[in-house]
């Protein structure tokens, strides 16, 4: 009865640690994380305003898939399309912090970047508004 009351205390009111303790996921979001954010953000970017077409999709796949070493482990995924194929992918911790710089490089060829217009407006003494 006491065992049950240790394990019970044990498993529900004692929080489990949350934390990673192994280095390649602590150094992963230090490193890796920051760069892929950007790249995912770009490319959402690009695809939502069409300043991306299939040809260049398709070699941006291609890229991500000879970043990845490990083509097992998407080896019977079903995929909905080369955006769900590409954005999973994108998620892999197989990808090292040059390669995803290197599909930020070609990312960055089609996003346009547009500046926040000024909002700088000079009154005019003379013009006087009309009711």
């Amino acid at each position: 009865m006491v065992q049950k009351i240790i394990r019970l205390l044990l498993t529900k009111v004692i929080p489990a640690p949350t934390g990673s303790r192994y280095v390649e996921d602590i150094l992963y979001n230090q490193r890796v994380y920051p760069i892929y954010s950007e790249v995912q953000q770009r490319l959402t970017y690009c695809l939502k305003n069409k300043l991306i077409n299939r040809d260049e999709l398709i070699t941006f796949k291609y890229m991500l898939n000879k970043c990845i070493k490990n083509s097992y482990a998407y080896k019977d995924k079903k995929w909905k399309n080369d955006a769900h194929e590409i954005f999973t992918k994108l998620k892999s911790h197989y990808i090292k912090p040059k390669e995803m710089k290197r599909l930020l490089k070609y990312v960055n060829q089609f996003y346009i970047n547009i500046p926040e217009p000024i909002q700088e407006f000079k009154t005019v003494s003379y013009l006087k508004v009309i009711k």
